[in-house]
């Protein structure tokens, strides 16, 4: 099979020429489920078209499924890997092992619209990274502000900082959902504070490896 097809690619994050190497027609007769509409009964039973092809750009591979209910034409399609609402940086995995397996689960709930999940990892991050700038000295409120003094944020962060801390709480007491753009500009900040920690491990490391002058 050498057919060429247009699709997303997910690491490219756009669509591109790829070539299809593997397609097929699938029918689960135990999908099939009985369905009303407009008064009347009829059957639907479910097929699933299976597409692998490989970018012609960057060689990655691509599964698209597309399923269509026969007699009411509803079709939905997925893909795999699905598309990313946010990309992982790469500078996170110059972070400790807490915050790489924190921010793993964090992205991956995002990226798969899971976002009360995604916000009540971001809230653990928020713990870890207060502990270990001021320690336990109080509540959140008081912790942004010893990071303030401590010149590691400033005011427009610190409210920043909070409204999302609060969010956090809301997420896990209130049932709280946030929007994926209050997910974006909680991220937006998470990163900030993050990618310090990340130059200054890289700086450590550069420094320790550097022979020192005779």
């Amino acid at each position: 099979m050498n057919t060429k097809k247009k699709a997303y690619c997910h690491k490219c994050r756009q669509d591109t020429n790829q070539t299809l190497l593997f397609a097929e027609t699938e029918y689960d007769t135990r999908e099939v489920f009985f369905e009303k509409l407009q008064g009347e009964s009829r059957w639907v039973v479910e097929q699933r078209l299976w597409n692998l092809s490989k970018c012609l750009g960057c060689e990655m591979l691509n599964l698209e499924i597309e399923t269509i209910h026969i007699g009411n034409s509803n079709t939905s399609k997925k893909q795999m890997p699905g598309k990313s609402r946010r990309v992982v940086p790469s500078w996170i995995f110059s972070l400790e092992r807490p915050y790489i397996e924190l921010l793993a689960e964090v992205y991956t709930a995002f990226n798969n619209g899971s976002f009360r999940l995604a916000l009540m990892g971001v809230r653990a991050i928020f713990d870890i990274f207060m502990q270990e700038k001021v320690g336990d000295i109080g509540g959140f409120k008081k912790k942004l502000l010893e990071l303030k003094k401590l010149h590691l944020i400033n005011s427009t962060q610190v409210d920043l900082l909070d409204a999302a801390i609060d969010a956090g709480s809301a997420t896990a007491h209130r049932g709280y959902n946030p929007s994926e753009e209050v997910m974006h500009s909680v991220m937006d900040i998470v990163e900030h504070l993050l990618k310090s920690i990340s130059l200054e491990n890289k700086l450590i490391e550069i420094t320790s490896s550097t022979p020192k002058r005779e």
